[in-house]
This record gives C-alpha cells, sequence and structure tokens, in this order.
C-alpha cells in the first residue's frame, strides 16, 4: 500500500512590533512570512508601511482604534487585495493620505470596530475604502 503524505501549513499570528518585541518590527517585513489564514497583531502605536497581499487572505488586528494606527508612507493603496483575497481589519485605526487605505477587487473585506480616516484624494475613487467586485461588511 501507497501512502501519500501531504504538509499543511498552519495559520499562525504574527506580532508587529517596531520596539523588536514581535515575529516583526515592520509592516513591509510582512510580506515575506504573510500567510493565507494568518492574523497580523499590530501592537499599540503607529505602523508606517504598505502591503499588497498577493492572494493570501489575512486577519490584521490592532491593539484598540484609539491606541493602533496604520499609516501610509505615500503608497496609493496601505492595504491592496487585488487577487480575491478576503480580509479582516479589527480594533485599529487607518490613515492614508494621498491613496487609499484598503483596496479590495474580488475579494471579502470586513471592518470591526475600526476607524478609516485622513485617506484619498479628490481625484481618487474610493478614498478610505475601495471595493469592486467584491462583498464588504461594515
Amino acid at each position: 500500500m501507497l501512502g501519500l503524505w501531504l504538509a499543511t501549513a498552519s495559520a499562525a499570528t504574527l506580532v508587529v512590533d517596531p520596539s523588536g518585541g514581535g515575529d516583526v518590527s515592520t509592516i513591509g517585513a510582512l510580506d515575506a512570512i504573510l500567510q493565507t489564514g494568518d492574523t497580523v497583531q499590530l501592537v499599540a502605536g503607529v505602523h508606517t508601511g504598505c502591503l499588497r497581499l498577493s492572494g493570501r487572505s489575512v486577519t490584521f488586528e490592532g491593539a484598540g482604534a484609539g491606541s493602533t494606527t496604520w499609516t501610509g508612507d505615500g503608497c496609493s493603496e496601505l492595504l491592496a487585495a487585488r487577487s480575491r483575497e478576503s480580509v479582516t481589519v479589527r480594533d485599529l485605526t487607518l490613515s492614508n493620505p494621498g491613496g487609499r487605505s484598503v483596496a479590495v477587487f474580488g475579494g471579502t473585506l470586513l471592518v470591526e470596530d475600526a476607524v478609516v480616516t485622513g485617506s484619498g484624494l479628490p481625484s481618487l475613487d474610493g478614498g478610505g475604502v475601495w471595493v469592486r467586485d467584491g462583498a464588504t461588511t461594515i
């Protein structure tokens, strides 16, 4: 009898802590380790950087919208989910002056206990949250 063993990845909880106490110290460093199903916890404070999910469905959690802010650094989209991903954002504030905070194409977006503020441009559709061909629950 021939057996087949398939290794499966487990969802992880990844901590972003600029002081070095987490798995990574920046949003950008997540790109190398982030997998579908992971939960990203942002410690209280301000986190700067942009992230393209590239097919990975992920949950982002802060320590409360009043104490955790994720802001852009001049990117057009703070959090880009353009490959039918499922994205959950909870307990944090998103702000991206000059661009969108969240862009979802064909996927799903769930926003709970979060604030989206200070995002967009007059010439940009969907300054705070832009969803096309997807489902959004706020």
